[in-house]
């Protein structure tokens, strides 16, 4: 605990920390070891920023409170500088000012740069994100032994450990338990692909896809993230999302243009939504890949929150005519029907 560690520090010379540099500071006082304790530091600072009514931390610690503030307020360049307590980027690039464990931060931020570039030695994720290699190399041997990254040739990789979570989280979700036979009789039936999305902090995710006899060749994966304005699931998720949500959905992430087809500005957007609304059926006119159609129905509760969508896609050539305006949707939509109903009938047995 922050209390019980200052506690033992009952003197404090504050000359020890007068240094200019970043290699003289770890070489004085003890209580340096505050500053090579980020998160301790910054859990401390905040505490005493904010004591709890009656008292608290602050209060009962005195002038050494107010000390370790003036600490933190004076040096707190050298804790950015030499150890993970920066408070970080958000990986969305939102900057609202929540507050964040500044390793924990940085752990993320390192296995995001892993993952985007397919491995990295020290240096090169210490350059990217401007970094110290001491701390990239602490933190990257942190993963490691938990078994987050795994290491060849000096360079590092995230690990199976993801896919075993990942896929743990996934047959334990009541949407891919109700929707997985679903998908593979509409993949069976129109010879296409089938998917299921779900969306989390505003980002469309491809948690199950089915692949039809027929199947062209596609991007989309399993665990792909994407936007959902340019995908037809993503767009029947964002027709039953309270509008509120969705102008942040839009505000924090934009309207990328992926294709020529792509829906790039608000008010285009909310006039599909509305239709989508009207029809109960979504459709992607090669807006996410040229070439390429989908048709999309949502999964909703009963009182109509949307857990989910599924869609079907394939090639123009075959995605055509009465099959797209009609017949698919009529397919598609009825299977998302049925995946309601399945989910409804699960929670009743439990």
């Amino acid at each position: 605990m922050p209390c019980a560690f200052l506690a033992e520090k009952q003197t404090f010379d504050r000359r020890s920390v007068e240094s200019d540099n970043c290699g003289s500071l770890s070489a004085q006082h003890d209580w340096v070891n505050l500053l090579q304790r980020g998160d301790l530091l910054l859990l401390l600072y905040a505490e005493l920023r904010s004591p709890p009514v009656g008292g608290g931390l602050g209060v009962r610690m005195g002038d050494l409170g107010a000390t370790a503030i003036e600490l933190f307020d004076t040096h707190k360049h050298y804790v950015s500088t030499c150890v993970p307590v920066r408070m970080g980027t958000h990986p969305d690039g939102d900057h609202s000012g929540k507050r964040m464990v500044g390793s924990v931060a940085n752990a993320c931020r390192i296995l995001n740069v892993l993952y985007d570039h397919g491995g990295g030695r020290v240096t090169e994720v210490a350059e990217e994100l401007n970094l110290n290699k001491g701390t990239v190399h602490t933190q990257l041997s942190t993963l490691r032994e938990y078994g987050y990254v795994h290491k060849s040739d000096n360079v590092y990789f995230p690990s199976m450990r993801f896919l075993e979570i990942g896929e743990g989280v996934k047959t334990e979700m009541e949407i891919f338990r109700a929707a997985e036979d679903e998908l593979k009789e509409l993949a069976n039936t129109t010879g296409e692909y089938a998917h299921l999305m779900i969306e989390q902090n505003g980002w469309g995710y491809i948690i199950h896809k089915e692949k039809g006899d027929r199947a062209a060749t596609t991007t989309s994966r399993v665990g792909k993230k994407l936007h959902l304005h340019y995908t037809s699931t993503g767009k029947s998720i964002l027709a039953h999302l309270p509008p509120e949500r969705v102008d942040m959905i839009v505000d924090r992430h934009g309207l990328p243009k992926r294709t020529e087809r792509t829906i790039t500005s608000k008010e285009a957007l909310e006039e599909e939504l509305d239709e989508i609304r009207e029809s109960g059926t979504a459709y992607d006119r090669g807006e996410q890949i040229n070439g390429a159609r989908c048709v999309g129905a949502p999964i909703q509760e009963p009182d109509g929150t949307v857990l989910g969508a599924i869609s079907v896609s394939g090639p123009e050539s075959r995605v055509s005519g009465d099959f797209y305006r009609e017949e698919l949707p009529n397919l598609v939509s009825s299977a998302a029907n049925v995946i309601e109903m399945n989910i409804e009938v699960d929670r009743l047995n439990q």
